[in-house]
């Protein structure tokens, strides 16, 4: 415990900026290390917005990117599906990995254009 002991747990980057991919680490602070903190997180946006956006932009595009790999990961194992079902000569594993590629193309369709708006 730090200075009065009323310490509490702070999840770092804070709840204002969000760099990359969560990295959570359980920190003790004082009230004082918490208003200094937050006071200098209040400063960086302030003198310099564009990089609080540019950080803003690049978790979103991380994001973005993971959803990008799912649906390519789904579309794949769809194929593969129809490939089963066609060597097996099993219409309804052919029909469920027909399903499963029509559902990822449509969710990369809605993300091209999410992205473009």
């Amino acid at each position: 415990m730090l200075g009065n002991g009323s310490a509490r747990r702070r999840t770092w980057p804070s709840r204002h900026t969000h760099i990359g991919p969560r990295l959570e680490a359980k920190v003790a602070l004082s009230e004082h290390e918490q208003y200094v903190i937050d006071q200098m997180e209040q400063a960086l946006s302030a003198t310099d917005p564009r990089f609080v956006a540019h950080m803003a932009r690049t978790r979103q595009s991380w994001r973005r990117h993971l959803r990008v790999a799912l649906n390519v990961l789904a579309l794949a194992a769809g194929l593969l599906l129809v490939l089963l079902g066609v060597w097996l000569v099993t219409v309804w594993v052919s029909v469920l990995g027909f399903l499963v590629v029509v559902t990822g193309l449509v969710c990369v369709i809605r993300l091209r254009t999410t992205h473009r708006r």
